[in-house]
């Protein structure tokens, strides 16, 4: 595609910079292939650079195998997971796939973490290392970094799920994770407007997909005192949305516990013809 350096180019990626990257191919239209979308993020990042993408499973598989288990992530991220110079972290359910000078210590040991996506994993190591998240042709509700601040926050609501790797030893190694996320977060979309009002994302365009360019450590920092002041902030409003009316069950009686109370209620008595 004509102008597709140019644009990218245009995005504010920094050179050097560790990039997250959420992508849909689809939204930028067929006139972009997977392998020119990266190599013109590549070229973007520079060689001291590094980009990252999510590779999550569709979690179908018996066990995770880093070399093997493909991508549910979308085109890009299967077409980024294949490439001879690509790394991928070995946790059974959100595995990260990198490239770059930076890939190997992101990475490392992200299936000893206590969750998928909290400390220790290379979402927060990212925004740690002042790195950048860009979303191409998707919507806020993709970026992972959200769980991310579930996770340091320890929000009740979040799952504990078993999984089952391919350690680098060969052999195949079960895991227990807490902190898990899962379910539906239909408020989502709320958190782009506070970014958008502290100046913490750009927008851009890539072919025919709106891009925004994040800077991971503050927009954390700003969800993180979000979800601290309101945990139910990426929760649906509504009554008609199961998992956030189970969720906000969860995060009332977390309140309850801490202040100590207990509810009790009277039931009347069973009558002799229940019909």
């Amino acid at each position: 595609m004509n102008g597709l350096k140019e644009q990218v180019g245009a995005l504010g990626i920094r050179l050097g910079t560790a990039l997250f990257v959420h992508s849909s191919i689809k939204a930028v239209g067929r006139q972009v292939c997977a392998e020119a979308l990266i190599g013109a993020l590549r070229a973007a990042v520079g060689p001291d650079g590094t980009m990252l993408f999510p590779t999550f499973t569709d979690r179908q598989e018996a066990y995770f195998d880093p070399a093997c288990t493909p991508s549910a992530m979308g085109a890009v991220t299967e077409v980024f997971r294949q490439m001879p110079d690509t790394l991928r972290s070995r946790h059974p359910r959100h595995p990260v796939a990198a490239q770059g000078p930076a890939a190997p210590a992101l990475l490392e040991g992200h299936e000893k973490a206590v969750g998928p996506c909290g400390e220790g994993t290379p979402f927060e190591r990212h925004a740690g290392c002042g790195g950048q998240v860009l979303l191409i042709g998707v919507d806020l509700d993709t970026l992972t970094l959200l769980h991310t601040a579930e996770a340091l926050l320890d929000l009740p609501y979040l799952n504990q799920i078993e999984g089952r790797y391919l350690g680098a030893d060969g052999q195949i190694r079960k895991l227990t994770m807490i902190q898990a996320p899962g379910g539906h977060r239909g408020g989502v979309r709320r958190f782009e407007k506070v970014l958008r009002n502290r100046r913490l994302i750009h927008y851009g365009r890539i072919g025919e997909a709106r891009t925004m360019l994040i800077d991971a450590r503050p927009a954390l920092d700003a969800m993180v005192e979000i979800l601290r002041d309101d945990p139910a902030a990426a929760l649906c409003r509504g009554a008609c949305c199961p998992d956030c009316i189970d969720f906000k069950g969860k995060i009332r009686a977390r309140k309850l516990a801490t202040l100590g109370a207990k509810i009790s209620v009277i039931l009347p008595a069973m009558p002799d013809n229940p019909e």
